[in-house]
């Protein structure tokens, strides 16, 4: 079991894109865990710090892992949907990409910043398939 430190806390607050990929993924199954009791303190920020920190590590199976533990303590934003698109991408699940990016383009305002992303994403899905 990986214990979760009151360091880890303010690392999560800060540059996880310098961090190691062990570090990350340390990170990652503590901050699962926390997400698992409940603690309440994994907030959206955090968990899109340490999501794009996944994906910028290339460690795509625990950027999903950590996104269906976000799903199961309702930890959500249209930032967080679209670092899951691209981790379904980023491990070649394109028609699950594709599905969850159709979805997330019809419950997503126009206005949102990520809604630009979310098209980029799907016109990457379309180029890949």
């Amino acid at each position: 079991m990986t214990t979760f430190k009151a360091a880890d806390m303010s690392r999560l607050d800060g540059d996880l894109l310098s961090a190691s990929a062990d570090e990350i993924s340390r990170l990652a199954e503590a901050a699962r865990q926390q997400l698992a009791r409940g603690s309440g303190q994994i907030t959206v920020a955090r968990a899109a710090n340490l999501q794009q920190a996944l994906i910028k590590a290339r460690l795509f199976d625990g950027a999903l892992r950590f996104s269906a533990s976000l799903d199961a303590a309702q930890v959500t934003s249209s930032l967080l949907a679209k670092l899951h698109v691209q981790a379904l991408i980023d491990t070649g699940q394109l028609a699950r990409a594709t599905d969850e990016t159709s979805r997330l383009l019809q419950e997503i305002l126009p206005s949102d910043p990520q809604y630009l992303e979310l098209r980029g994403l799907a016109g990457r899905v379309a180029k890949q398939r």
